[in-house]
């Protein structure tokens, strides 16, 4: 229903109707329909208005709204049922509904809440207030959406991974025992984002905002977690079927080890874990800076994952002396204070064995297959690789590639 002292115009484009939230108003009166679209033009929201409970519900279905404001005293079927209905939609049952009501139905406030109701406001309408709580259950069912489609997102990843895993698994039985640790580790991370989103939906309206940025970046960090364990997944999978290229070219060391650092970073801030980039700037090898970028980002995250808080994670270089066949090469050094490898899992570790996954510091997991597909990677590049440890003193992990020629 249109405002009468508004001029006719054209309709917005479709793309910023679609970008626009819309909001159902259901009064029986034209004069508050009238009143409440005013009120709601300072907001960038698309109205639609009802006459009667019966309509509201129906234009719900059609066309389902961000937000239904919903008068309770309705003709017909009243605003209770109405929200009962509404609620009762699979497309609307998360619409939140804000009843409108006179000041003394308290009673009915209750029992509006009991059906379904997220807030009322109270007749005669208050400008600010109205805008105030529109615009509050707007925010928080615009946060609730992202994170639903961030949650489907993450189940198709986990569907795709699960389909995946299956023509592995079926491709040799060896393989299964492997496949069966990578799919328990994978479900670790799916457990904070579950949690904290739904921690998020039910109380974003009552959390204080540093509370919901904690939230937001554990949810980030568990994400990362899984994209890192798809990554390693694929890669393994690329490896097994010799689907890997090496591309080498003149690269800068010193910036493939920065950008690894950069995207630790939040796990290693997270433990207060200190992050030292020695590469000489001026350092160029001959690789393909994607596999490099591999064996860097596995080696960095098992680093932090096996090193107390306030320990430190250092990235050095050696020049090595040229081989039989001329090429020079360089020996990367990923250096940590952890806790260290007993020798019989250190002899595994430096014949490339596919380990179990062990959980880290703080409990972390991961697949066990990260430092084995370090060793693929780079052999296939032309390097090695081999790992110096003991308990209780760290682990320093030791990888090779061809430097670039004057």
């Amino acid at each position: 229903m249109s405002r009468d002292a508004d001029p006719p115009s054209s309709p917005p484009p479709a793309a910023a109707r679609t970008r626009a939230q819309r909001v159902l108003v259901v009064d029986d009166d034209p004069a508050n329909l009238r009143l409440v679209e005013a009120y709601l033009a300072d907001l960038d929201v698309e109205v639609s208005t009802a006459l009667s409970g019966e309509q509201g519900v129906e234009q719900a279905r059609e066309e389902p709204p961000h937000l239904v404001l919903l008068d309770i005293m309705l003709p017909g079927i009243d605003g209770l049922e109405a929200c009962r209905r509404i609620r009762a939609a699979p497309r609307t049952r998360d619409v939140p509904v804000i009843f409108m009501t006179a000041l003394s139905d308290h009673a009915r406030k209750l029992e509006g809440f009991g059906v379904g109701g997220v807030d009322y406001v109270t007749k005669p309408l208050d400008r600010p207030e109205l805008l105030a709580r529109v615009r509050t259950h707007l925010r928080i069912q615009k946060m609730h959406a992202s994170l639903q489609r961030r949650n489907l997102e993450l189940s198709e990843m986990a569907r795709t991974l699960e389909s995946r895993t299956q023509e592995l698994a079926s491709a040799s039985s060896s393989k299964n025992l492997l496949l069966a640790v990578m799919a328990h580790d994978l479900m670790g991370p799916f457990t904070p984002i579950l949690g904290f989103s739904e921690l998020l939906r039910d109380s974003a309206e009552t959390l204080p905002r540093t509370e919901i940025r904690e939230l937001g970046g554990g949810i980030h960090l568990a994400a990362q977690h899984c994209v890192e364990l798809l990554q390693n997944l694929l890669d393994w999978a690329r490896l097994e079927q010799m689907q890997v290229v090496n591309h080498p070219r003149a690269t800068s060391l010193f910036e493939l080890v920065s950008i690894g650092c950069a995207q630790v970073s939040l796990r290693a801030e997270q433990k207060k874990i200190a992050l030292r980039n020695d590469i000489d700037p001026s350092a160029e090898v001959h690789a393909d800076e994607r596999l490099v970028a591999a064996v860097l980002r596995n080696l960095l995250v098992n680093a932090i994952k096996f090193t107390r808080a306030g320990g430190s994670v250092q990235i050095a270089q050696e020049q090595l002396a040229a081989g039989n066949d001329g090429v020079a090469m360089l020996a990367v050094s990923v250096i940590d204070d952890g806790v260290g490898i007993d020798g019989d899992t250190l002899v595994l570790l430096n014949q490339g064995q596919p380990l179990p996954s062990t959980e880290g510091t703080e409990r972390e997991r991961g697949t066990g297959l990260g430092l084995s597909i370090c060793h693929q990677i780079v052999g296939l590049i032309g390097g090695s690789l081999c790992f110096d440890s003991s308990p209780g003193h760290g682990t320093t992990a030791t990888f090779t590639l061809p430097l670039m020629r004057s």
